[in-house]
C-alpha cells in the first residue's frame, strides 16, 4: 500500500496577512465592532498560525 502526504499549503507572506487583517477590520467596523477576538487553536491553519495551543490566554 502506498500513502501520500497532502499537498503542503502555499507559504503565508507579509502582505497575505495584511491583506486579512484589513478585510477582518473593514468587517468588524461595518458591523459597529471595535475588534475581534480570535482565540489560538489547531484549526487556524488557514490564518498562518502554526496552531499551537497555548495553555493560558494571549490578552493581556
Amino acid at each position: 500500500m502506498t500513502t501520500t502526504n497532502p499537498p503542503t499549503p502555499a507559504a503565508f507572506t507579509k502582505d497575505d496577512f495584511a491583506a486579512r487583517m484589513s478585510r477582518v477590520a473593514s468587517s468588524a467596523a461595518e458591523k459597529g465592532l471595535a475588534g475581534v477576538i480570535v482565540t489560538p487553536g489547531p484549526d487556524l491553519a488557514w490564518s498562518g498560525s502554526p496552531g499551537t495551543v497555548l495553555p493560558r490566554s494571549l490578552s493581556g
